[in-house]
């Protein structure tokens, strides 16, 4: 959830404008989108959602509006989260991929809600869908190499290993000192390791069963 969160924080942030700014007229719900940034800055969330509500209210084909609301449901969904609250959490989840599927409806050249999207997607164990919206993040921008990496995520999720490493080789080649790809590598090993392990556990337990089983048919 780190890596959600961190990237959330980012684009965040780059939409932020000045609480000197005088607030704009070009679109209905641009007075309440300003304050509903000035709110995010003073850590009055509830403020916030409510500002920009009444925005997309105003105005439902300004996919800013969605991304940003999005952006704050997914600080809602870590606090509900560290709550130990899943299905509030899970909710939140679900509420920033409806607003974000909204922003990329409306604008489908909209790469930072693509990713959004694609993390969103992979939060919520909608692997596959997660992995179409990385490669639209790709196809808009193939330096975007960090789309890459959530995609071996995904196959990693799965338990598709092989696919998983053949995307961390790739990025391996690309960035053969970067200590994440190489911390995703050996994390993969560790879980081939660990669900061989469960396997032959399994496979040991069915023997012995089966031993325990004929062992006593024969002394009857």
């Amino acid at each position: 959830m780190i890596l959600f969160k961190r990237f959330f924080s980012i684009f965040l942030l780059l939409t932020i404008v000045s609480p000197g700014v005088e607030a704009a007229t070009l679109h209905p719900g641009d007075a309440d989108y300003q304050k509903a940034l000035i709110a995010i800055q003073n850590g009055e969330l509830r403020d916030a959602e409510d500002h920009l509500r009444e925005a997309v209210l105003a105005e439902p084909s300004n996919p800013q509006y969605h991304f940003e609301l999005a952006n704050l449901y997914a600080v809602y969904h870590d606090d509900y989260k560290n709550q130990g609250d899943g299905a509030g959490a899970r909710y939140k989840m679900q509420q920033a991929a409806a607003e974000l599927e909204q922003a990329v409806m409306i604008h489908p050249d909209f790469l930072p809600a693509h990713f959004n999207l694609g993390v969103v997607y992979k939060n919520l164990e909608r692997y596959e869908d997660a992995r179409e919206e990385f490669k639209e993040v790709l196809r808009l921008d193939p330096s975007q190499n960090g789309a890459l990496l959530q995609i071996g995520q995904t196959y990693e999720a799965q338990g598709f290993y092989d696919d998983a490493e053949s995307v961390y080789q790739e990025l391996e080649e690309k960035f053969p000192d970067d200590p994440r790809i190489q911390e995703a590598l050996s994390q993969l090993q560790q879980e081939r390791y660990e669900e061989q392990r469960d396997q032959l556990s399994q496979r040991q337990s069915r023997m012995n069963t089966l031993a325990s089983f004929f062992s006593q048919d024969s002394q009857q």
